[in-house]
């Protein structure tokens, strides 16, 4: 009996340039920085690039820019640290990736990626809260806190304040493809539901028409500034990473399934194509010297 023939996976780059225009909405992500060396675009890309393949942390991305072909995808002459993340997504404007995330979900509406999984013809989405990150030792002044019950290894219970940052996020449950719609982040003070009736203000703003048919809540749910912009960017790029990684999963399932492609295949093949993607055209220098 003849093998299967081996079967190339359609460019990931090629797809989402084709289907989202990915790298022309990239191109217009902006940050606070003044004349950095490190282009706004370029942190985007890079973060994006580590949620797709799931690392673990910014750290294992540091080694990952020692590779020539990940920096030229990035458009970058050399490889940056986790600083530079850092002070680029504290400052990164939030507007420009809720604008992508927005465009990107109206265009797996339009072309049916919620149609699998309709109930009784409608798209459902669910309200729920998400919790980001906590610590005990790192705080901003947007943490919420509360009071926390630890066991030392030779002692008895200790109390301890928690820092923690919590978010309302509105998400396409009906549909193989899941992605986030918003996501509104608590105030310190607040309540969930405080949170998701401005998140439920906001969707009518940002998608138009109604964008679902039926929405899941825990209870009653309901504009204030995002308590912390690194946070919310990272999260919004996160969103934008899982939601074009499933589409593309999605689509190719059944090429996937049907030639047998080993899942560490399908990631190499992901890998490698998406290097292949046009690098972010650099703006051109002026010699010196010049007038």
């Amino acid at each position: 009996m003849k093998d299967k023939p081996a079967h190339q996976l359609p460019s990931f780059a090629g797809y989402l340039n084709q289907v989202f225009a990915f790298r022309t909405a990239a191109e217009r992500l902006r940050d606070a920085r003044q004349d950095p060396e490190f282009s706004p675009q370029s942190v985007f890309l890079a973060v994006f690039y580590a949620f797709v393949f799931r690392l673990p942390s910014f750290q294992p991305l540091e080694a990952e820019l020692a590779q020539p072909a990940l920096r030229s995808w990035l458009g970058l002459e050399r490889a940056f640290r986790d600083d530079v993340l850092r002070y680029s997504l504290c400052s990164f404007d939030l507007d420009g990736l809720r604008q992508m995330l927005v465009t990107v979900n109206r265009c797996l509406k339009r072309n049916k990626a919620f149609d699998a999984g309709r109930l009784q013809g409608r798209i459902v989405a669910a309200l729920d809260g998400i919790e980001g990150l906590s610590s005990y030792s790192r705080c901003c002044e947007s943490c919420l806190q509360r009071r926390v019950t630890t066991l030392d290894d030779d002692g008895p219970p200790v109390e301890r304040t928690q820092y923690y940052h919590r978010a309302v996020g509105c998400q396409i449950v009906s549909a193989p493809v899941k992605p986030f719609l918003a996501v509104e982040w608590l105030q310190p003070g607040e309540g969930e539901d405080t949170a998701a009736r401005r998140l439920l203000a906001q969707l009518p703003e940002l998608y138009g028409s109604p964008f679902f048919d039926i929405l899941l809540l825990d209870s009653l749910y309901a504009q204030a500034p995002v308590p912390n912009r690194g946070l919310a960017a990272v999260t919004l790029i996160r969103g934008l990473a899982f939601a074009l990684s499933s589409a593309f999963t999605l689509l190719h399932s059944k090429i996937v399934r049907l030639y047998q492609t080993p899942r560490i295949e399908v990631a190499r093949q992901l890998h490698r194509s998406l290097w292949q993607m046009q690098p972010p055209a650099r703006a051109p220098t002026v010699p010196a010297g010049a007038s």
